[in-house]
């Protein structure tokens, strides 16, 4: 087996990883779309500036959009790593994070680098081919066969050699992509986690629970009546002094043009009292 044959199964897992990370850009870049067609779809259009559901609505739709791009960035992060080079693997305390720990497995595989001296591998590779260079311009200019004996030894050398940092370069990539990737996973998981609470706050914000209208109420059902603020100072002498609640649950008479004819039940303090809800005087909910 050649050192091509032996790089081969790095190379195609390197280019596994390459692969899952343009799957997951194609994947936020869905759900960026998914958002920015949710702005258009949604009822945030039917809210104002001065309502604060719209910017609770807008700060979802802003930090799941942010946490997309972020992810993305990061995730091209691992696409657009540049590849180690022989130099840089035989520094040892140069580089980023990555190329350290890279360095240090490869280091510790003493059957890819004998006593896991990356130094000493980059040094006689380094100098066998400048030896090489040597012998082969030694026998252009003089081609006795003892000139071609030497060249094709230090070319023989510099071969070997050059399958050694070959190997060691294949392995750097995988382990290298392996690693950014590791780091990136956590950037993809944290993102995750704020995309996802970004959408249900603007899903919240954007499409608010309706009040039922007269039609929606059912005579004999259960329903929860908040008062306006309008209108709570009108209500408040009914109910009585030690009422508690600003919420009543009442139950539904009967439909009255625009408003909702209803006797609220007694609790917290608070007297029943029959009322004829119109929207001004404060929303209805279904009690559920």
């Amino acid at each position: 087996m050649n050192e091509a044959e032996a790089a081969r199964p790095t190379h195609s897992a390197a280019d596994r990883i390459r692969e899952t990370a343009k799957w997951l850009i194609a994947s936020f870049a869905a759900v960026g779309t998914i958002l920015v067609a949710g702005t258009q779809l949604s009822s945030i259009g039917s809210l104002n500036a001065s309502d604060a559901r719209f910017w609770v609505a807008l700060a979802g739709v802003v930090a799941a959009l942010t946490a997309v791009v972020i992810a993305i960035d990061k995730v091209v992060d691992v696409l657009v790593t540049p590849p180690l080079s022989m130099k840089a693997l035989a520094e040892p305390g140069s580089g980023d994070a990555v190329t350290q720990a890279v360095r240090t497995k490869i280091a510790d595989d003493h059957a890819l680098v004998i006593d896991g001296d990356l130094s000493r591998l980059y040094k006689d590779y380094t100098l066998a081919a400048k030896q090489s260079r040597t012998s082969y311009d030694a026998w252009r200019a003089a081609p006795t066969a003892a000139n071609l004996t030497a060249a094709q030894l230090d070319d023989g050398r510099l071969t070997t050699l050059d399958g050694s940092v070959q190997n060691v370069l294949a392995v750097a990539t995988l382990l290298q992509l392996s690693e950014t990737f590791r780091v990136t996973k956590r950037w993809i998981v944290g993102a995750t986690v704020i995309a996802a609470a970004g959408i249900v706050v603007f899903a919240a914000a954007a499409n608010p629970r309706k009040p039922a209208g007269p039609a929606a109420v059912v005579v004999g059902s259960t329903v929860t009546f908040a008062p306006s603020k309008t209108a709570w100072p009108v209500i408040k002498p009914r109910v009585g002094p030690a009422c508690r609640t600003t919420k009543f649950r009442a139950v539904a008479l009967g439909t009255a043009g625009s408003g909702v004819d209803l006797v609220t039940v007694p609790g917290n303090g608070c007297e029943p009292v029959r009322i004829t809800v119109t929207p001004t005087m404060g929303s209805i909910r279904l009690a559920g």
